[in-house]
């Protein structure tokens, strides 16, 4: 069976796989070096997690943390992060919501990038967003969306 094991509130839980969340504690317990009292279980560091089971706990990779619903570092920016704050799975990598790009959210969920795209357009208009995305190399992965938001922009000013 697959758990997290951890602290809670802080992010130094690792994946085990156990027959129990005892013996899942007793495992992070050995893994912190805890001895004695300090072995003690506590149920509020062990969580189960379904969806590793039958997964060996090296195989466990960041994007599983967040489908489980746990958080995880941004693997850009190192930050600690979760989806209720934002993180979200790019390509297979966690990414925090101050490291998200507009071509992130062109990939993760386009007509929401085209609406987002068409509010800056019709806020900053064409030109300047355009010049902003090609500043940051986000162009061409927006290229293909660009009509659609000119279009959405020019519609709701019409409205």
């Amino acid at each position: 069976m697959g758990f997290a094991v951890g602290t809670p509130g802080e992010y130094d839980w690792i994946s085990v796989a156990a027959k129990s969340a005892e013996e899942a504690w007793s495992r992070w317990c050995d893994h912190r070096g805890y001895a004695g009292c300090e072995r003690i279980f506590n149920p509020e560091f062990v969580t189960r997690v379904a969806q590793w089971d039958g997964k060996h706990p090296d195989t466990i990779c960041p994007a599983d943390w967040l489908r489980a619903g746990l958080g995880h570092c941004c693997e850009r920016c190192g930050y600690e992060t979760h989806c209720e704050s934002g993180a979200r799975i790019v390509a297979g990598e966690v990414v925090c919501e101050e490291c998200i790009t507009f071509a992130d959210r062109v990939a993760i969920d386009p007509e929401d990038a085209v609406e987002e795209l068409a509010n800056r357009i019709a806020d900053e208009g064409e030109e300047d967003v355009r010049d902003d995305l090609i500043a940051k190399g986000e162009w061409p992965l927006v290229e293909g969306v660009w009509s659609r938001a000119v279009a959405d922009a020019a519609e709701d000013a019409v409205a």
